[in-house]
């Protein structure tokens, strides 16, 4: 009877760890070498946001790093300290306790740089724990990745009747001015 008692509490602290996480979305996007991208993450139920302390996570040979806007929180704090690994910390605080709607907590701006590789890279929201054995006390939520497209730049040709025209235009005009 002890190992199903053990079994079930298992489970069941399972099922209770999991319930207490937040399911948050965030969205992808995708630009050039040189644009500008965005990752939004979303609430779509958000119950007593009140603050929220968390880390982006991405890859600082692909993106760099340039600013976080939110419409409905204030950004208190952005930690800049290990933007070159590819961490940002920040913070953030509601001006009232938001408990309905779908709310955006926060724009990332990024810029994909110029010698950035084409394809998929991740950008990670995860809640930030200070490591003293509490976790994410302020707004628990499971990591949330978006992914960033670098697009290849397709270069079209011109057709070679353009370039035969824009030749022959000049040699027609001066054989029309010669008559």
């Amino acid at each position: 009877m002890k190992p199903f008692n053990y079994v079930f509490s298992l489970i069941f602290m399972f099922f209770v760890q999991s319930a207490g996480a937040i399911p948050l979305t965030a969205s992808d996007d995708a630009g050039y070498r040189g644009d500008s991208v965005v990752s939004v993450l979303t609430e779509p139920n958000p119950v007593d946001l009140n603050a929220i302390w968390l880390d982006i996570l991405f890859d600082a040979s692909v993106l760099e790093f340039n600013n976080l806007l939110s419409n409905t929180l204030d950004v208190l704090t952005v930690d800049l300290a290990n933007v070159g690994t590819g961490t940002v910390t920040a913070v953030l605080a509601a001006p009232i306790t938001i408990n309905s709607g779908s709310t955006e907590m926060l724009q990332a701006l990024f810029a994909i740089r110029a010698a950035a590789p084409f394809g998929d890279t991740l950008v990670t929201f995860r809640c930030h724990d200070e490591q003293t054995g509490f976790g994410c006390i302020d707004y628990p939520f499971d990591p949330v990745t978006a992914k960033i497209t670098v697009l290849r730049s397709a270069q079209i040709p011109l057709p070679a009747t353009f370039w035969l025209l824009a030749l022959g235009l000049p040699v027609l005009a001066r054989a029309r001015l010669r008559h």
